[in-house]
C-alpha cells in the first residue's frame, strides 16, 4: 500500500469523517490491546503466514515475515466506548476533495471498503479512530454460553484458578471487540479463517495521558495517507510509536516468553515494549542461542499447567 500507488488506498463510508469523540477527548487512557491482524485471507498469504510461524522459533524476530496490520485498542476511563486507532492509506472526505489525482472516472480511485464504521481522522487522512459500544459488547457477552459458564466461578477462593477464569473471560471480551472491528467481513467462513491468525496482547499503560493528548502527538505529516508504504510496515512503526508515548508494558508474563512474543508481534513492537519494561528473566533467558528455545519450552509447559 505504497503512498505512490493511490489505487491501493481505501475509502470508508464515502470518506465521511463525522465520528464525534468530543465527550471522551479529555479522559485518560488506562490500558491498551495490540491487535495483530492478518493482511489477507487469500490462500497464498495464509500459506506465507503459516510458514512465518513455523520458522519464527529459529530466527530473529527482525527477519520473521509478519504480513500483518497492527491496530491499537484503547480502554478510556469512564467511557461508554472502546476505541481503536490505526494508521494506513485511509482517505477521508476532506483529503478526497483536495487530491487532484481522484476523479469519478479515474482508475486511481481508492478501494471502497465494505466497512461501515464511522471514523475520526486526526489529520486530514491516514491515522483514524473508530469506536465500539461497550453496551453492545456486554449484550453479546450475555448471549455467550462460555462466558456465562466462566462467570459461575468468579468467586472461587483459589487465586491461580481465579486468574485463569478471568483470563478466559478477558479473551472472550477481546474476541467480541475484534468481531465488531472486523464487521466488514460478512462471510463467516472468511472470518473464521482470519481469526485463527490474528493475535492480541493486552498491556497496561504507565503514561496515562488523555485521548486528546494522544491525538496531538499524532498530528503531523508523517502519518498522512500519502506517507504510507507497506514495504516499510508503517502501520507497525506507528503502533510502536504509540507504545513509546504511552509507556505500555505487557500485562501477562506469558506474552514475554521469547517464543510467544515472536509469534504475537513484529520486532519493532517487541523492542518498544521491552524498552518500557523492567528486566525480565523470562524474556532474557529465551534470547540465549540454542538454550533459549529449551528455556521457552519450559516456561510454556509451566503456564500450560
Amino acid at each position: 500500500m505504497s503512498g505512490s500507488l493511490i489505487s491501493l488506498g481505501m475509502l470508508t463510508n464515502k470518506g465521511n469523517n463525522f465520528l464525534n469523540i468530543q465527550n471522551d477527548l479529555d479522559k485518560r487512557i488506562n490500558s491498551i490491546i495490540i491487535y495483530n491482524i492478518p493482511l489477507s485471507h487469500k490462500f497464498y498469504m495464509t500459506g506465507l503466514k503459516t510458514l512465518g510461524q513455523l520458522i519464527t522459533p529459529f530466527i530473529h524476530s527482525a527477519f520473521t515475515p509478519t504480513f500483518s496490520h497492527i491496530a491499537i485498542g484503547l480502554f478510556v476511563e469512564e467511557s461508554d466506548f472502546f476505541y481503536i486507532i490505526e494508521y494506513g492509506q485511509y482517505y477521508s472526505r476532506d483529503s478526497m476533495k483536495r487530491n487532484s489525482s481522484f476523479s469519478s472516472s479515474s482508475s486511481n480511485e481508492p478501494f471502497k471498503s465494505k466497512n461501515n464504521h464511522d471514523y475520526y481522522y486526526i489529520n486530514e487522512d491516514g491515522v483514524r479512530i473508530t469506536r465500539i459500544s461497550i453496551l453492545e459488547i456486554s449484550n453479546e457477552l450475555e448471549k455467550d454460553h462460555t462466558y456465562r459458564f466462566f462467570r459461575l466461578f468468579e468467586n472461587v477462593q483459589n487465586e491461580d484458578f481465579k486468574r485463569r477464569i478471568y483470563k478466559g473471560m478477558d479473551n472472550i471480551i477481546i474476541d467480541k471487540i475484534a468481531e465488531g472491528f472486523f464487521g466488514e467481513i460478512n462471510d463467516e467462513n472468511v472470518f473464521k479463517r482470519l481469526k485463527k491468525f490474528y493475535k492480541t496482547v493486552k498491556c497496561v499503560v504507565k503514561n496515562k495521558i488523555t485521548l486528546r493528548e494522544l491525538c496531538n502527538n499524532c498530528q503531523n505529516e508523517n502519518w498522512l495517507a500519502k506517507k504510507y508504504n507497506v514495504a516499510f510496515h508503517n502501520c507497525q512503526t506507528f503502533a510502536a510509536e504509540l507504545i513509546k508515548i504511552l509507556k505500555a508494558i505487557r500485562e501477562e508474563d506469558e506474552d514475554k516468553i521469547r517464543f510467544n512474543e515472536k509469534q504475537l508481534l513484529p520486532n519493532c513492537l517487541i523492542t518498544a515494549l521491552r524498552d518500557n519494561e523492567d528486566f525480565s528473566l523470562i524474556n532474557t533467558g529465551g534470547r540465549i542461542p540454542i538454550v533459549g528455545l529449551l528455556w521457552d519450552i519450559g516456561w510454556k509447559i509451566r503456564y500450560a499447567w
